[in-house]
C-alpha cells in the first residue's frame, strides 16, 4: 500500500466566499519574529500549497515556480533567506480552477489580513503585484513600482511598504530581474 503525503495546514475558518474551498495558514519563517519583515503577494497558489506541512516543505515547493525562484534571489542578495521572513497573501482560500478571486472577494479577507497585521507588527513590508497596491494603498503597480507607500491598518501603527510587480512577472529577466532584486533588497537592508 502506498503512503500517502501529508495534507497541508488547511482550515476551514472562513465562510465568507462559498465557492472556497479552505483557508490556507500560511508558514511564518521561524526568524520572521525577529526580523519583522513581511511579504505579500496576492492569493495562495496551488502548486505551493499542498507543500509538506512546516516552512521546509512550503519553501521546497515555493523554489519550483518563478515566484519562489525570484523571491530567493531577492533573499540572498539581502543576506536572508526564507525563514526570516513572513509570506502571506491578500486572499486567503484556494477557488476552484486555481481562480483568480474578485475585488469583493479580497474585500472579505481584508480584516483577516489587517489582523495578521496586528499581530506580526512588521517593520517592513513588500507588496508584490497590482493587486495589493490597489487594494491595500489604492493606487497602481504600473506608475509606481519601487516606491513607498505608508500603510495604515486600522489596529497598528503605519507601515512603510515597498510597491513592486509580482516576482512572477514574466518581463523579470535579465537588467530588469537585476535591479528589481536590487531595489528589494537595498529596501530590506536600509530599513
Amino acid at each position: 500500500m502506498a503512503k500517502t503525503k501529508p495534507k497541508p495546514k488547511i482550515e476551514r475558518i472562513c465562510m465568507d466566499c462559498p465557492e472556497a474551498s479552505g483557508f490556507y495558514d500560511e508558514p511564518k519563517g521561524k526568524n520572521a519574529d525577529q526580523t519583522k519583515i513581511l511579504f505579500v503577494l496576492h492569493r495562495p497558489d496551488r502548486r505551493v500549497v499542498p507543500a509538506l506541512p512546516g516552512f521546509n516543505g512550503h519553501e521546497t515547493a515555493l523554489l519550483k515556480t518563478a515566484t519562489g525562484r525570484v523571491l530567493g534571489s531577492v533573499l540572498r542578495g539581502a543576506g536572508l533567506t526564507f525563514n526570516d521572513v513572513y509570506i502571506t497573501n491578500l486572499y486567503k482560500c484556494m477557488l476552484p480552477n486555481d481562480r483568480e478571486p474578485v475585488d469583493y472577494e479580497y474585500h472579505r479577507c481584508i480584516r483577516v489580513f489587517e489582523k495578521q497585521i496586528a499581530d506580526f507588527q512588521p517593520r517592513c513590508m513588500v507588496l508584490f503585484g497590482g493587486k495589493a497596491l490597489e487594494l491595500l494603498c489604492n493606487s497602481q503597480i504600473n506608475h509606481h513600482e519601487g516606491e513607498l507607500f505608508s500603510y495604515c491598518p486600522p489596529s497598528y501603527e503605519r507601515v512603510l511598504a515597498l510597491a513592486m510587480h509580482h516576482p512572477s512577472a514574466p518581463w523579470l529577466k535579465g537588467k530588469y530581474l537585476e535591479g528589481y532584486v536590487r531595489k528589494i533588497r537595498d529596501y530590506l537592508i536600509e530599513d
